[in-house]
């Protein structure tokens, strides 16, 4: 079975209800770093994550983050393996290889253990690749085995803004992907620079007529305001013709649809990942999974002659840099899983 036909069926076995909003998740609002903190066994992890300067970025409840988390034993065994006992010895060059170490831990999306069994599921048991938040990376994630070297010994703690599953390893990158993440975090501050000439994601849309229904949709849901400032976010924006000639397909009419609040909120949170991923990113992303802003939810990529695709929707134009994210034109419209059984 090809990858297109598994990833169809895909959206036919993910029904479970998500979450309506940003910061919606489960009981907590917690974020994740102070969740790890409060776990017995997991706060030597939170002070590495914290000691790195990382901290800042997965505790933001208003973006979405799964962390396959290391317990104390775990973390001084890593520490070990790199020559140290105490973070506060490391020197500037073992800082930025566990950096990207930590980094590689990290999924954007809210998967819970579900979430990771109807995608391999669908995908007809056969091991997954899951996109890390260390650009350009993925996670072959196995029926509760990461990578091939670390189990999930425990699993589903909720936190404001996504899970955290417990491995009884640590996870190394590939040594090419190590390479080119600290190519791209040694880069970091030229990006920097770049996004703080831009206007925000919420200001390049509303400045773009060709994205006005779009943009109408998000500001009468209120969503806006979460893609001005909020955290760093990867936006998949269709134009007006787009839109137009998807809902002539369905046989839809754009008022009824926005008059449908819960479908609209949906369907553009799918649209919408957590983290920055550029063009570059996502040539490395083939037959990849990525969590998106809609709870337990994933979108596909796939690479052909170097051209990307998402849910087999073409990407025409990348690489609208914001200060707060990146906006990547689709020839077409995401369409969410079914929110219930």
């Amino acid at each position: 079975m090809s990858f297109r036909t598994k990833f169809v069926l895909l959206f036919c076995l993910m029904l479970w209800a998500v979450a309506p909003a940003f910061a919606q998740r489960d009981t907590t609002t917690d974020g994740l770093i102070d969740v790890l903190r409060d776990t017995r066994g997991l706060t030597n992890f939170a002070d590495m994550i914290e000691f790195l300067g990382l901290d800042a970025r997965y505790n933001n409840t208003d973006v979405f983050y799964t962390v396959f988390a290391l317990d104390d034993d775990t973390v001084e065994a890593l520490l070990t393996d790199l020559g140290y006992s105490d973070l506060n010895d490391l020197n500037e060059t073992d800082k930025l290889t566990l950096s990207v170490i930590v980094t590689y831990h990290f999924l954007p999306g809210a998967y819970n253990e579900a979430t990771f069994a109807s995608v391999q599921e669908a995908m007809g048991g056969d091991s997954i690749q899951l996109a890390s938040a260390l650009t350009g990376t993925t996670l072959t994630y196995d029926d509760g085995t990461v990578d091939g070297i670390a189990t999930v010994i425990d699993t589903d703690l909720a936190a404001g803004n996504g899970y955290i599953h417990t491995i009884d390893g640590y996870l190394i990158p590939t040594k090419d992907a190590f390479q080119r993440s600290i190519d791209v975090i040694t880069s970091d501050d030229k990006l920097t620079e770049d996004q703080a000439d831009q206007v925000t994601i919420a200001e390049n849309l509303r400045g773009a007529d060709q994205f006005s229904m779009i943009t109408e949709a998000l500001e009468s849901l209120g969503l806006m305001d979460d893609l001005e400032d909020k955290g760093q976010y990867t936006v998949f924006v269709m134009s007006n013709d787009s839109l137009n000639n998807a809902l002539d397909s369905a046989n839809m009419d754009w008022d009824d649809l926005l008059a449908d609040e819960e479908g609209i909120t949906r369907l553009l949170m799918y649209h919408i990942l957590p983290g920055q991923h550029s063009s570059a990113a996502l040539m490395e992303l083939d037959q990849t999974f990525v969590g998106t802003m809609l709870a337990h939810t994933v979108v596909g990529f796939g690479v052909n002659r170097d051209e990307v695709s998402i849910n087999e929707v073409p990407i025409t134009l990348s690489d609208v840099i914001a200060s707060n994210g990146i906006i990547h034109v689709i020839d077409g419209v995401l369409l969410p899983p079914t929110a219930g059984n």
